[in-house]
């Protein structure tokens, strides 16, 4: 077990966290020792499975985090802004298998057209043809799709932009995961501008933080799930880089756990796991099992809100961990919920 979380991917969070500190930004040592080769840091525990550092210069406390967690999070989060892969020839034996087809002649040329309209173009190297489908290849009525995504930015109900665009629940759903999918190509292709040479001299954000309850889908269980997103925006354009929802949509609980249970994940610091970022069946319910929710304040105005609030922050093992679950809550039946710090 190494001291503190190895750094990933560039990445390594644990330092002090205190602005006015000398060692702010500065992350702690995997060795220390006495004398001069002693860390600005110790390691020390704030409860079971929490290994937090203290700052020999201010003594605060700042928790210790993943960075591996960290650097998968952002490769999940950053996946709209890889090129997409340009179609080539589907034969992994040719020669032109690694080369698009807007590379046109001598690697390609066009063969007409499908009957459903999709391109077909033949490889100058092996002679195959093969096609290209439109975006909406397979969709039932395409030329709804604008009228349905000007509804839906509109804020209509599902109910009303079905009767609107005269389409059932079944044609609904399906386009709506093809116009976000369509949104993410559409904002990757304007942002990967900005890591190619893009030059901004000084970047303020202004972020923001939202809460979404998913109702129940069982009448046996009627916990909600909540989920929390975070919204950053360029104060000065007011462009906005995203609203990062806690939740994968790509992994199986059921192959995690058993995964996690293999590792033997449950015994390890929460800090060095393998799925540190993730949540876990058996931690979500021990969290919520010992968690407390915020109080209001006893005169019932903002500022005894906003103290029970800090109060309620100052009793978490973890002060970092703010969507700590309570006895109306579960987690997603598919997917799995992010730990949101």
């Amino acid at each position: 077990m190494p001291r503190i979380p190895p750094a990933s991917g560039g990445i390594q969070v644990n330092f002090c966290k205190q602005p006015n500190c000398e060692h702010y930004g500065i992350p702690a040592a995997q060795t220390t020792g006495r004398g001069a080769q002693r860390d600005r840091y110790a390691v020390v525990s704030a409860g079971r499975q929490y290994p937090v550092l203290k700052c020999h210069a201010c003594g605060e406390y700042p928790p210790l985090k993943s960075n591996q967690s960290i650097a998968e999070e952002r490769e999940r989060l950053g996946a709209y802004l890889r090129v997409p892969p340009e179609p080539s020839c589907p034969d992994l034996d040719c020669a032109n298998s690694d080369i698009g087809i807007s590379s046109g002649f001598p690697h390609y040329r066009r063969y007409g057209s499908t009957r459903s309209g999709s391109k077909r173009y033949r490889c100058g190297a092996c002679t195959k043809t093969f096609s290209v489908g439109d975006a909406t290849l397979g969709q039932k009525q395409p030329h709804k799709n604008r009228l349905i995504f000007q509804l839906l930015m509109n804020k209509s109900p599902f109910r009303r932009v079905c009767e609107i665009a005269d389409i059932s629940h079944g044609t609904l759903y399906p386009k709506i995961d093809f116009l976000h999918r369509q949104c993410l190509a559409f904002v990757g292709h304007r942002e990967r501008s900005l890591l190619e040479g893009f030059s901004i001299p000084r970047l303020y954000l202004g972020i923001d933080r939202q809460d979404y309850v998913v109702n129940w889908t069982q009448r046996a269980d009627k916990r909600n799930v909540q989920l929390s997103a975070v919204g950053s925006a360029d104060n000065a354009t007011r462009s906005v880089f995203g609203m990062h929802l806690n939740f994968d949509p790509d992994v199986a609980a059921d192959v995690i756990e058993q995964e996690a249970a293999i590792l033997g994940d449950g015994d390890v610091q929460k800090p060095f796991r393998r799925h540190a970022r993730l949540w876990l069946a058996r931690d979500y319910e021990a969290t919520r099992q010992r968690s407390t929710s915020a109080r209001s304040g006893v005169d019932g105005s903002l500022k005894g809100a906003v103290a029970a609030r800090y109060q309620d922050s100052e009793t978490r093992a973890d002060i970092e961990v703010f969507e700590e679950p309570g006895r109306t809550t579960q987690l997603p039946k598919t997917g799995m919920q992010v730990h949101a710090e």
